[in-house]
């Protein structure tokens, strides 16, 4: 029961984590918290992602980085290693 508990807050400040990174727009945290396991799209008190967060603060480069690591977690919830998934997918794409 310990260890489950200290799991529940483990992930909590994980996620509080997330979202002081993208008010801040670090986009180095955000990449190793993802790595991690955080859950991207968990939201906060207010009801906003960490997404919302790096948005409402004008950090663009921290809210692409969090798109792509919802990209990077969608490939893996499929069992595929998200370099060769996503390169796969732009290799047949022409650059204009």
């Amino acid at each position: 029961m310990s260890s489950y508990i200290n799991q529940d807050v483990n992930q909590k400040e994980l996620q509080n984590r997330l979202w002081i990174a993208a008010a801040n727009g670090d986009c180095k945290t955000i990449r190793v918290l993802t790595m991690s396991g955080v859950d991207i799209d968990a939201r906060n008190a207010e009801g906003f992602t960490a997404f919302n967060v790096a948005t409402q603060h004008g950090h663009s480069e921290a809210a692409t980085t969090i798109l792509a690591a919802r990209e990077m977690q969608f490939a893996q919830k499929l069992g595929e290693d998200p370099a060769e998934f996503y390169q796969v997918k732009t290799e047949g794409q022409k650059r204009a």
